[in-house]
């Protein structure tokens, strides 16, 4: 089990954590395999989870106008998932499939939300979704721009979503 995972971001690093008591790294350059965005300089933010034996990590450049999940395999040491996450604010992972938020807005374009959903275990940071759907939820005028006040939990019939600690329940 990963224990003590903490965001590091400089000298190449991502994140350490703990596997099983021993100390490792998510090395940036691991990522920059699939991913060129994936340095000190370019790295807007990231938010870091686990699954299981898996770190995930959403990461965002470009004022989240880019970005990928990166899923890696902390006892193999290696990326077993990439894809793009360009606008997403929250990720979870449900029976074997990535499922990403996505808030879209742009100048003179009222703010949207999107899922897109792809299988783990996608290596293609800059393919377009398997699956994506629309929807609406008037809630979306708590959001202030802080991906880091948004979270996701997807579950056989919804997408619990939570802005600042308020949760809303979407049917899937």
């Amino acid at each position: 089990m990963i224990e003590n995972l903490k965001l590091v971001l400089k000298e190449d690093v991502l994140a350490t954590y703990e596997l099983d008591g021993k100390e490792s790294k998510l090395p940036l350059e691991a990522i920059r395999k699939y991913w060129d965005y994936a340095n000190e300089a370019d790295l807007e933010g990231a938010k870091l989870y686990t699954d299981d034996n898996n770190v995930v990590a959403l990461l965002a450049t470009a004022s989240d106008q880019g970005g990928v999940v990166v899923i890696w395999d902390a006892a193999s040491e290696e990326i077993t998932h990439i894809s793009d996450a360009s606008y997403t604010v929250a990720v979870d992972i449900y029976e074997g499939k990535v499922f990403t938020l996505s808030f879209i807005q742009s100048f003179g374009t009222p703010l949207t939300a999107k899922m897109f959903i792809e299988p783990v275990g996608t290596m293609d940071a800059f393919k377009e979704a398997d699956e994506d759907r629309n929807f609406e939820f008037e809630e979306l005028s708590d959001y202030d721009g802080d991906a880091s006040d948004v979270s996701l939990t997807v579950d056989a019939d919804n997408y619990i979503i939570n802005i600042k600690d308020k949760e809303f329940v979407v049917n899937r």
